[in-house]
């Protein structure tokens, strides 16, 4: 393996992303050759395409790196006759530096796959079971593959890739069409129909109210939404395009009841207590060649504590709805999780300082910190939702395209669960051995991942695990001569747990962009955000 130049200065960012690209829509082809993905999942945009797809063109470049350390060509577009570029961990501009390091860590990993482990990697990345019946390896293969969706997820909340993945996905539909008479390709009959979420960006001007009281963004006009969206998991689609505005206690009694309920004012959901302080492809085996603001939620720093109370508060303040009297559990269930997201600001601040340099990130991280907030809070050992209306929704309450959403939120609310007692028992056992030197809690990981991103996240782990190694061997020394020796107390989540809980509240966060009751609200939602600053 020959070694990266390392006088070459670092990239550009822009040079960076157009090669990512394009590796993307040649990684999307080679999926589709494969039947890794169909075709129609392909043109719908269904399932975790998001995902997906950019993790396995971080998979096919691990395959193909041939440098020591890993490196990636990136074609000149400014100069198709010169060599390509090089991207190593010298000339990775320091916004990508983060993600390019968890994909030299892969690198090797992958590489030393056997064919058929390698291609049951890339079913899992894919969300597919793996083919080979033995399960000795898979913890390994389900660690390598969440890392690289990992940071899948982070490049799919930036906005610049949103705009230019519906090219992506149309370029790998084209991929391998026969040739017209005329010597061009034929199109494929299938058409992405991937479209970006509303724009991140809080407007700098109030919004007009619509007759009915609603917000609407001057941005966006109104055909960008004439084509009902496409559901982010499979079987769904959704046929609802409401867009209700946030929750208010005033709207209540006009929401039918649920179950023969109707709601009422709901009590205080329940503190959860934790050590963390919230910061302020069909062959086997690859080969390398292939608006007024009374509106909305008054949060903290507004001056909202007109009553004299001491610290934050939070008041919801009375707002409209347009939904239908047949829509009281997407209300619920919407309701609940921008409850929870107020919550979550409150205790955040470092969101709100996100708003202003990382507006889709700050997006993103808010969404996620509710959506565990819920989980951990709102969900009951039933598997009901407790809702914010007073109200108990069960999964045959949702409408049938919204009930995957609440199973979702089921299974990361017993995960969650799960991995807090067992850290609980594992803190119990090393307190009854006398070692003090306890690990973070998971749930403190994830929640630190889903604030300042999985790749930096996994940087803070990496560093703290080094350092903890570290003091681990003065610790183990110490025991052996004391005539004792107990189990270390740091360590990876096994087959990572933390990242691959991080991953499923991520990609929930980003299948949520594409449900109506959500998508048509995230400009308003954004509003509020904007508003903590």
């Amino acid at each position: 393996m020959s070694a990266p130049n390392p006088q070459q200065p670092a990239l550009d960012e822009q040079n960076v992303m157009n090669g990512f690209h394009s590796f993307l829509s040649n990684a999307l082809a080679q999926a589709k050759a494969e039947r890794l993905l169909e075709e129609e999942i392909l043109a719908s945009a269904e399932s975790d395409i998001m995902v997906a797809g950019p993790a396995l063109c971080l998979y096919f470049a691990a395959l193909r790196s041939s440098t020591n350390p890993p490196s990636v060509p990136i074609p000149r577009s400014s100069a198709p006759g010169e060599p390509p570029l090089s991207l190593n961990p010298t000339t990775c501009p320091p916004a990508f530096r983060a993600y390019f390091s968890i994909w030299t860590a892969a690198v090797p990993l992958i590489q030393a796959l056997p064919g058929d482990e390698q291609h049951d990697l890339a079913r899992i990345i894919c969300g597919r079971e793996p083919l080979s019946p033995s399960t000795s390896r898979q913890d390994v293969l389900k660690r390598i593959a969440a890392e690289l969706r990992s940071v899948a997820i982070e490049i799919s909340q930036r906005r610049t890739f949103q705009e230019r993945y519906q090219a992506d996905l149309q370029a790998a539909l084209d991929h391998g069409r026969p040739m017209s008479p005329d010597g061009r390709r034929t199109p494929s009959p299938l058409r992405a129909t991937f479209v970006p979420p509303p724009g991140y960006e809080p407007e700098e001007k109030p919004l007009p109210s619509t007759p009915g009281g609603l917000v609407s963004s001057p941005t966006r006009s109104s055909h960008q939404y004439d084509r009902p969206p496409r559901s982010p998991y499979p079987g769904m689609h959704v046929v609802n395009q409401d867009a209700p505005t946030p929750y208010s206690p005033a709207i209540t009694s006009s929401i039918p009841a649920v179950n023969g309920r109707a709601p009422s004012p709901a009590p205080a959901s329940p503190r959860r207590t934790s050590t963390h302080t919230q910061p302020t492809i069909p062959v086997r085996g690859h080969t390398r060649n292939q608006s007024s603001s009374s509106q909305f939620l008054e949060l903290p720093g507004a001056n909202n504590n007109a009553s004299g109370a001491s610290g934050p508060s939070i008041r919801r303040s009375p707002s409209p709805t347009i939904l239908t009297q047949q829509d009281p559990a997407i209300l619920i269930i919407r309701e609940t999780l921008y409850a929870a997201l107020a919550d979550v600001l409150a205790r955040t601040p470092e969101l709100r300082s996100m708003l202003k340099t990382d507006p889709s990130r700050a997006y993103f991280a808010s969404v996620g910190l509710a959506i565990l907030e819920v989980s951990l809070t709102s969900i009951t050992p039933e598997g009901n939702v407790r809702a914010v209306l007073g109200t108990e929704l069960k999964l045959g309450d949702a409408p049938q395209n919204y009930r995957p959403l609440m199973q979702e939120l089921q299974r990361i609310g017993t995960r969650s669960r799960e991995l807090e007692a067992e850290d609980d028992a594992r803190a119990m056992e090393l307190l009854s051995a006398s070692d003090d030197a306890l690990p973070e809690p998971r749930m403190d990981r994830v929640r630190k991942m889903l604030v300042k991103g999985v790749a930096r996240g996994w940087e803070e782990l990496h560093s703290d695990e080094e350092a903890g190694a570290m003091a681990d061997a003065g610790q183990h020394s110490q025991r052996r001569r004391e005539g004792g020796q107990r189990r270390g107390s740091r360590s990876q989540s096994p087959a990572g747990t933390a990242l691959e809980l991080t991953n499923r509240i991520n990609a929930l966060a980003l299948g949520m962009t594409k449900l109506p009751a959500f998508k048509e609200r995230q400009n308003s939602i954004f509003k509020v955000l904007a508003s903590a600053r």
